[in-house]
Formats: structure tokens, sequence, C-alpha cells
């Protein structure tokens, strides 16, 4: 959470809404709007509706849960 390149936890929580909607939820369909938000937020090429590569989005969103969820405080050094 106390990452300055992540999110402060934002898009960890989204993201698991996601999941539990996809594999607990009842509904028929789910809109991932949470999601969408938290990643324009990250990366503003993904504010608004214009169409994205899909690849780009899912790199953006892998690399922004890996800056929320990296609990290393200080990068060893490896010479």
């Amino acid at each position: 959470v106390d990452n300055p390149l992540g999110t402060g936890g934002v898009l960890a929580h989204e993201y698991e809404t996601v999941v539990k909607m996809l594999w607990f939820g009842t509904a028929s369909s789910f809109s991932p709007v949470g999601l969408k938000r938290a990643m324009s937020r990250v990366n503003s090429s993904f504010a608004g509706f214009a169409q994205q590569d899909a690849q780009e989005f899912v790199s953006s969103v892998l690399d922004a849960l890996h800056e929320d969820l990296n609990r290393c405080l200080t990068k060893p050094y490896f010479p």
C-alpha cells in the first residue's frame, strides 16, 4: 500500500471484485466498470471509451497489480 508506483490497493480491490463476480456471481452478465475506472487513473490512455488493445490493457493491469502487491521496501543490490 505504501508503494509510490502502486494505486494504494485500489486496483487490487477492484480486481478482487471482478474475480469474485466471475467465480461466485449469479448474474448472467457483469460489467467490470470499477476495474476500468481504476485503470484509467493508473494509465490515462484507458480513460474514456476509445477502443484500446486488449493485450496492452492486460499488461497494464498486471503491472499495476504487481506494484500494488509488492511488499519489498528496499530493492536488494546484485552486482
